[in-house]
């Protein structure tokens, strides 16, 4: 059960998120396309990620309105997939994701995937997929929690 310190933090900082997938071509190229539809579609990414792999590239990203990215991405024609993950706000200083994910691990969360993304006028967030998103939650809210008395 979360403190009350760590559900103010969870609030602020930590939270589970919708992320979207869109499926792109495996170049470089075609997933600088795919982020530039994207954002033709007036779509704002909060954390993004493009990643190739044997079968094409993958576009990963996280949103502040999921409903309206829904209605923009499905007025553009592009396709997409949905799940949950772990947001995290995090503050500008190296090293920051590493930590996340080394508490995760010690705390036995397996993590699927992760990424970091950066963005000057939003600042930074990290993404996690782990298989139990809701204690993920709560070990990062206890932590920043702790961190911030």
């Amino acid at each position: 059960m979360r403190t009350d310190s760590a559900a103010g933090v969870a609030d602020r900082y930590v939270r589970r998120a919708i992320e979207f997938t869109m499926r792109v071509g495996p170049s470089l190229d075609a997933m600088e396309r795919g982020l530039a539809q994207l954002l033709q579609a007036g779509v704002q990414p909060m954390a993004y990620c493009l990643h190739a792999d044997a079968s094409g590239g993958t576009l990963r990203f996280t949103a502040a309105e999921p409903l309206a990215t829904r209605e923009r991405l499905e007025c553009a024609g592009l396709g997409y997939a949905v799940d949950e993950v772990v947001l995290v706000a995090v503050p500008s200083r190296l090293g920051m994701p590493a930590l996340f994910g080394s508490l995760l691990r010690d705390a036995g969360i397996q993590i699927v995937y992760s990424y970091a993304s950066w963005r000057p006028e939003r600042g930074g967030f990290t993404v996690f997929k782990t298989r139990d998103d809701d204690r993920a939650v709560e070990v990062l809210a206890t932590h920043l929690a702790l961190a911030s008395m």
